[in-house]
């Protein structure tokens, strides 16, 4: 119990590739799988239906509208502050990447916002201390104008275990959201995040 299905489980499985080992991270995932199915018999299709095979993407793409590109937390707050803001982020992070969990000498501060749509309000939820592959991949749409979309695919791919469909579909998707977002030209800031945490916003 508690292991977390693999995307290659599910292409190569459902797609009638095959019950093999090769569909698996590791050993210990291949023996509790098998042992799994085997309890169901002739009926094996029966310990799919009582699985979730969406497994949620880690790493995602988040194209920020182009009404908002260079205004974010450090072009809104002192930079006295915003050394303040970042340090905390990469002390509670413990140098560890808050999306891929590896160990790093240096960390980026991200911030992650929510969208609004109805009301036009970007919203910061939270800032957190992530690598410079992860966040290289989080903004592809920069990725792109600097040559580093390779990276930004290989390292999606590698943290979300999944493939080339997978990223085919996350880059489509972040497309549409993209191009729907960048019709609002009047997007609000709400920075009551910061505001909370006693820092103060310049205007």
């Amino acid at each position: 119990m508690g292991h977390k299905m693999s995307r290659q489980f599910y292409i190569q499985v459902i797609k009638g590739k095959g019950f093999d080992i090769n569909a698996f991270r590791t050993r210990e995932e291949f023996d509790y799988y098998s042992e799994e199915i085997k309890r169901f018999g002739d009926n094996p299709e029966k310990f799919f239906e009582e699985l979730d095979p969406e497994i949620p993407l880690i790493l995602r793409i988040q194209l920020i509208p182009k009404s908002t590109w260079g205004v974010n937390v450090r072009s809104k707050v002192k930079k006295s502050d915003w050394d303040k803001i970042r340090k905390a982020v990469y002390e509670k992070a413990n140098m560890e990447c808050h999306i891929c969990e590896e160990k790093y000498e240096s960390l980026d501060a991200h911030e992650v916002w929510e969208f609004n749509e109805e009301n036009h309000i970007q919203k910061l939820v939270e800032i957190i201390g992530i690598c410079k592959a992860c966040h290289n991949t989080i903004h592809y749409g920069r990725a792109n104008m600097i040559g580093t979309q390779k990276e930004a695919r290989d390292q999606f791919l590698k943290v979300n275990e999944c493939d080339m469909v997978d990223w085919q579909n996350e880059v489509l998707q972040a497309s549409v959201d993209g191009l729907r977002r960048n019709e609002i030209t009047d997007w609000k800031l709400d920075l009551s995040l910061i505001k909370e945490q006693g820092y103060e916003i310049i205007e």
